[in-house]
């Protein structure tokens, strides 16, 4: 970090927060908590406790902020600090149960990010001064991600296929490709002429026989009807 600014409205504990060499001013900020200059940018933190995160839900005044803060920079965080506590799925504060969910919070800290503020939760080890230094030294640059795979619908005929037992994708493609289309598959797959192609064999026609429950003198085929010419 180069140089942090926090807000006069803090409690004392902030404002006196330090950080080994790094110069620390304590001024009126126009939005967020705490200002985190650092070598490529401006980061922003608002800092909730719990009591002040449901206060400010309630008001509206949280998403006022969050879109405030995005305004002037893309790197934007809030950070709740404390511990949650919950009586039959409802915030407790000072021993008073209050009406909001856990839903309703999580609702509301989804909208947040929504608005390009990421929200973090200060509870391990609960030190701010920390989380501010962790905040600062992430990484910012580019992820580097590898393409998504390409998804493929299955045909009906494929589908028709793969339900037979030991038929996967890869021997319906096979076998549509040598005979078009499932009826005439199925009318290999029975009468044997499919154990030729490679990655079928004589069991996967065996089981395609025990499935359609054909007996040794039975085939299933594809019949062609006549047509006339009347």
């Amino acid at each position: 970090m180069k140089a942090i600014l926090i807000d006069s409205r803090e409690p004392d504990w902030v404002k006196t927060l330090t950080w080994k060499g790094v110069p620390t001013t304590v001024t009126e900020l126009p939005t967020g908590d705490t200002w985190l200059a650092v070598e490529d940018t401006t980061i922003i933190v608002e800092r909730k406790t719990i009591p002040d995160l449901l206060a400010s839900i309630a008001d509206g005044r949280l998403f006022a902020q969050c879109a405030e803060m995005v305004e002037i920079s893309p790197w934007c965080y809030l950070v709740v600090t404390g511990y949650p506590i919950f009586v039959m799925n409802r915030y407790q504060i000072g021993g008073k149960t209050t009406k909001w969910t856990a839903r309703q919070i999580e609702g509301a800290l989804a909208t947040v990010q929504q608005l390009g503020v990421t929200v973090v939760r200060n509870l391990v080890g609960g030190d701010y001064a920390e989380t501010l230094q962790w905040l600062a030294n992430r990484d910012r640059g580019p992820v580097r991600v590898e393409r998504r795979r390409e998804a493929i619908m299955a045909s009906p005929a494929e589908k028709v296929l793969t339900a037979i037992d030991g038929i996967g994708p890869a021997h319906a493609a096979a076998l549509l490709k040598e005979y078009q289309t499932a009826g005439w598959a199925v009318t290999a797959l029975t009468d044997g002429h499919a154990a030729e192609l490679k990655g079928i064999g004589p069991a996967k026609c065996t089981a395609t026989r025990q499935a359609y429950g054909l007996n040794d003198e039975q085939i299933l085929a594809v019949n062609l009807k006549e047509v006339s010419d009347e």
